[in-house]
């Protein structure tokens, strides 16, 4: 279940994306590199769009931003 879930969610971030109307993906947050398996980060002028894959890196990803 878990994997199916990551993966539907994987598949669903192009169509968050459109939804949203943000495509450009950021790489980085302050100094930190995020890792595209758990996490992606996509902005357009001062709204950004935040989708984690792997909800065992929330905690990490809180204190980053």
């Amino acid at each position: 279940m878990i994997k199916n879930k990551k993966q539907l969610t994987r598949l669903a971030t192009g169509l968050l994306c459109i939804r949203e109307d943000i495509y450009t993906e950021i790489k980085t947050v302050g100094d930190y590199q995020l890792k595209a398996t758990y996490v992606k980060v996509f902005c357009k002028s001062n709204t950004f769009l935040l989708v984690i894959y792997d909800e065992e890196v929330i905690d990490q990803i809180v204190e980053v931003i």
